[in-house]
């Protein structure tokens, strides 16, 4: 069965992104385009939480 996925635009083209997921086309491309390590970034959950922090301060 098929995830259900929304169209995001830019300036390339249209992506389908996961419908659930909090990125866009964007993310997606640099996703596909650059697997450094093959972890995703969620096995940290104190650096996303730092990341969320630095994210917040900017504001």
């Amino acid at each position: 069965m098929n995830a259900p996925v929304r169209i995001e635009h830019d300036l390339i083209g249209e992506r389908a992104v996961p419908a659930q997921a909090y990125y866009g086309a964007h993310t997606l491309r640099a996703l596909e385009n650059f697997p450094i390590t093959g972890i995703p970034i969620a096995a940290y959950p104190d650096l996303v939480t730092a990341l969320a922090c630095l994210k917040q301060a900017q504001d």
